[in-house]
């Protein structure tokens, strides 16, 4: 049958030999043929003379009727002639069958009816349990059940089944059964097939074709983030985390480093961790233990494996991408997990966990919506010349671009010295009008004086930029005539406390943060910035990391809730945070414009008035 041809298969001359054997010059083809010889014909590719044969054995054998009628229709079925395979399956007493052999009848009477395109009936007979067939069988039902699949569009299911079909083929049968699995899962949709890797235990046989295929549009990126977020929508609502289901949690495990080059910025998301954890008021509030998880891969999966064997429920952390990938492509045991990082693409946390970060794409997304909101079209990108920059800029264009907008120019800055004018410039188009005033002068031959000016028909300027930079870039886009545009950037722009002395040259600036760091409404059961203010690390940049820890607590003891409720968010430290079907904590930041040096934060509602201005942190002033 099928794929099962070659385990039956003996070479033709033994099988001569045996058909030969005490049969003298018998004829093959004459009314005492036994056994052996209609083997030979089947082998040979004279399926119709070995239909025949087996039903005179058939006729003769009533102990073996049933069998030789069997192998009758198996004949006919090689022969490619339904008609009698269904003639001769109706001519069977079941009763007379073996139990291998009922579930061979079934194969059959189901490749009757995909030959007459009923899949979803050939799907009905194939319910065998493939683990207690032969190798032979178990080709045939994978087989089967893989092309009614296919024929129904379900093309996950198909693939699975050709993934559990591989480990029976032998090297040629695989190669082709391979290509065809990978051809499977080209069809299914971006969305469906990372639906479908999340799903897929790391123990499947299907799991190291989807890694290798990948779950992302484009391979090798630094994360999913940007093709995700272009692609889903965000949360529709909002709910307080209060009124959510609690997981239920006995011992949760914090791997973070102890030294390093990170141990401050683990220092200070632990800090947050341990906030939100002590204002936790719940009569379940779970143990909470520190597993140093080192600074490599293989430390951060030996930190992991220590959470299981000492009993451990749930898992946060690591911190490193490196270490999260590792814990996500193992074929170990995966507990619920919030992993306090992204896993290198195309690696995808299974279902039950949750990846989370604070990513330079998330903020520039939600500059591009930002803009879009305010009725934008056509804008100006400005970035540092590093990976920063060209990721903020990928990021902020792909939604951009998604929303309708387009981008008008694309500017990078060095990220050293103070002169950024010849990056503003190319910004806003002036670099251009010079080029064309010089090649006018060159048609007409004639001196003349001409102001280069900047493109009119730019509505906004994107910044992504550091403090310092920032501080040099405002000044310089006004003595530009950049004042009458919108210019939105991302947090790092913002030191994370007020500094009147020096962020007045960021006045007029929209910027996007953390609510947290805004001292704006960050939801209930979230400590506030002033009620753990003698923590060092709530003092600038760091805050946000303290964010990132309280929001990282929130989560977990929430997973299965947020996981099962993706168009819901809830209020956060970091933002509005729901989850995507990436099993990605998705963050929606608040807004801020700078006034006076110090931020103002936007109302949520773009026609209602500024409703918040951050208390200077005297520890920051000048």
């Amino acid at each position: 049958m099928l794929m099962a041809k070659n385990a039956r298969a003996v070479t033709l001359a033994a099988m001569l030999l045996v058909a030969l054997a005490g049969c003298g010059s018998m004829p093959l083809l004459g009314p005492s043929v036994d056994e052996s010889g209609a083997k030979v014909l089947m082998d040979n590719g004279q399926f119709r003379d070995a239909a025949a044969a087996y039903q005179r054995l058939a006729r003769k054998n009533g102990e073996q009727r049933a069998r030789y009628q069997l192998l009758s229709a198996d004949a006919w079925r090689e022969e490619g002639d339904f008609n009698s395979v269904q003639t001769a399956l109706k001519a069977i007493d079941r009763n007379g069958l073996t139990s291998n052999q009922s579930v061979q009848f079934d194969l059959l009477d189901a490749e009757i009816l995909l030959s007459r395109g009923d899949a979803q009936g050939a799907l009905n007979l194939l319910v065998a349990d493939p683990q207690k067939l032969p190798p032979e069988l178990a080709s045939s039902y994978f087989e089967l059940r893989a092309q009614a699949f296919e024929k129904n569009s379900d093309f996950a299911d198909a693939a699975s089944e050709r993934a559990s079909l591989n480990s029976l083929l032998d090297p040629v049968e695989r190669a082709a059964n391979e290509h065809d699995l990978r051809a499977l899962l080209q069809k299914l949709k971006l969305d469906e097939r990372r639906n479908l890797m999340r799903a897929t235990a790391r123990t499947n046989p299907l799991f190291p074709f989807l890694a290798a295929l990948g779950g992302t549009a484009r391979e090798g990126s630094a994360s999913s983030y940007t093709d995700s977020v272009t692609a889903a929508p965000a949360a529709s609502r909002t709910t307080r985390l209060s009124g959510a289901a609690r997981e239920n949690i006995s011992k949760i495990a914090l791997l973070l480093p102890s030294t390093g080059p990170i141990a401050p910025a683990a220092r200070a998301v632990q800090d947050g961790i341990f906030a939100a954890y002590f204002s936790d008021t719940s009569e379940t509030r779970p143990e909470l233990a520190i597993i140093d998880s080192g600074l490599s891969a293989a430390s951060g999966k030996a930190a992991y494996d220590k959470a299981i064997a000492d009993g451990f429920d749930h898992v946060i952390g690591p911190l490193q991408r490196d270490q999260v990938t590792a814990i996500f492509q193992s074929n170990t045991a995966i507990l619920p997990t919030l992993a306090l990082n992204f896993a290198d693409s195309p690696t995808l946390p299974p279902k039950g966990s949750l990846q989370f970060a604070l990513l330079p794409e998330e903020e520039a997304v939600a500059a591009a919506e930002h803009m879009a909101q305010r009725g934008l079209k056509r804008v100006a990108v400005l970035v540092p010349d590093d990976e920063f920059g060209r990721r903020s800029a990928e990021a902020f264009e792909a939604r951009f671009t998604a929303l309708g907008g387009e981008i008008g120019e694309r500017a990078f800055f060095s990220i050293t010295g103070t002169d950024k004018s010849a990056a503003i410039q190319s910004a806003m188009g002036v670099t251009e009008s010079q080029a064309r005033i010089q090649l006018v002068r060159g048609i007409v031959g004639i001196p003349f004086t001409a102001l280069a000016a900047r493109r009119y028909d730019l509505e906004g300027i994107f910044l992504a930029a550091k403090p310092p930079q920032g501080r040099l870039l405002l000044p310089q886009l006004r003595a530009f005539d950049a004042e009458d545009w919108p210019i939105v950037a991302t947090s790092n722009i913002y030191a994370g406390s007020p500094n009147t002395a020096l962020d007045r040259d960021l006045n007029g600036l929209e910027f996007c943060d953390a609510p947290w760091v805004l001292n704006a409404n960050a939801g209930d059961d979230v400590p506030t910035r002033e009620s753990i203010r003698s923590l060092n690390s709530t003092v600038g940049a760091g805050a946000r990391l303290v964010a990132f820890g309280i929001d990282a607590y929130r989560t977990l003891t929430h997973l299965s809730w947020l996981e099962s409720n993706p168009d819901t968010a809830i209020s956060g430290a970091t933002g509005l945070l729901s989850v995507d079907q990436n099993g990605s904590v998705r963050r929606k930041p608040s807004w801020a414009v700078m006034r006076a040096g110090i931020p103002v934060v936007i109302a949520a509602d773009a026609n209602a008035e500024d409703t918040a201005v951050v208390s200077p942190d005297r520890r920051d002033l000048n």
